[in-house]
């Protein structure tokens, strides 16, 4: 993996963290009396990190839900009476057969066949997770829009 590969995203990730939770948080501890702005800035710091971990979890295991349910779907729909799957298993067996006996390229065509699955599955699933995310954050940009802070007299 290249180093632009992840940091591209890590940069993205932070300016977006920064972009949104620091106005929060400063909002949160000017509304404070400033013998307690210590521990406000202590607890809306803590509630990032806790809601952050607690997004990656739901991420993983929204994304392997879904991930299961597209590869059931799309391993229902492989049948070797198919044409167009006769076609790459044909294509994958003569490939792997001419290194290998009967029996082992017949057991490799269907892996490399399972893989594809497996890998389609997955796009699907991101692309549904995406999907999710693009309707949380709209919800979550109107939301800020919309939300006219409390004046606080000094």
């Amino acid at each position: 993996m290249s180093v632009s590969a992840i940091g591209e995203p890590l940069l993205l990730q932070g300016f977006g963290q920064g972009w949104l939770f620091t106005p929060l948080v400063m909002f949160m501890i000017t509304g404070l009396p400033p013998h307690l702005s210590g521990n406000g800035s202590l607890i809306g710091t803590s509630i990032r990190f806790w809601t952050t971990n607690f997004g990656f979890a739901f991420a993983h295991i929204v994304t392997n839900i879904y991930l299961q349910k597209n590869y059931n779907a799309l391993q229902s729909n492989i049948d070797l009476a198919i044409p167009r799957i006769q076609q790459i298993y044909e294509s994958l067996f003569n490939s792997f057969s001419k290194s290998y006996g009967t029996e082992l390229a017949h057991r490799l065509s269907l892996n490399q066949l399972n893989k594809e699955v497996y890998n389609q599955s997955l796009l699907l699933a991101n692309i549904q997770i995406f999907h999710i995310y693009m309707g949380i954050a709209l919800i979550t940009g109107v939301l800020i829009l919309l939300f006219v802070p409390k004046r606080v007299k000094i």
